[in-house]
């Protein structure tokens, strides 16, 4: 983990892997936007959405890393941090940027895949 990927907010990254392993296998939970969507159809057809959010869900309950970056695009800036995985699927290591929306109840929480390419 370099230093600009070292955690900023302790409680806010314990709380993104909470939900992710908490509800990350219920769909609703885990939403894409429509790029890397695309690109996950594009580059790797034969895996779905859902076998990506078992696959980050597994990443997180290994207690592997997850950066938590600070949000320094303006237009992101409502946002505090995008939070990264680098998983393999299919034996091709990927990044996937993430954003977190954090609510007071954890069942109304969304992460939000927001990019995704290969590391």
């Amino acid at each position: 983990m370099t230093d600009a990927a070292k955690p900023k907010d302790e409680a806010a990254l314990k709380r993104y892997r909470e939900v992710l392993l908490k509800f990350g296998h219920f769909t609703d939970y885990i939403q894409w936007k429509p790029l890397p969507e695309r690109w996950l159809g594009t580059n790797i057809p034969n895996v779905t959405a859902k076998l990506v959010h078992e696959l980050m869900v597994k990443h997180a309950a290994s207690d592997a890393d997850i950066d938590q970056i600070s949000e320094t695009r303006p237009e992101y800036s409502h946002w505090r941090f995008h939070y990264d995985l680098r998983i393999s699927i299919l034996g091709r290591r990927v990044y996937i940027e993430t954003r977190f929306d954090q609510e007071q109840d954890d069942e109304d929480c969304t992460i939000w895949v927001v990019n995704i390419h290969d590391t």
